[in-house]
């Protein structure tokens, strides 16, 4: 449990980042991809 708990850490930080570069514009481009 402890692993899938961070995954989902894990997803929930990139949909952060998205959702900051999509306000920001630069959610299709996703540089820090």
């Amino acid at each position: 449990m402890g692993k899938k708990k961070k995954n989902k850490s894990k997803e929930d930080l990139n949909a952060l980042k998205r959702e900051k570069g999509e306000k920001n514009g630069t959610g299709k481009q996703d540089p820090s991809r």
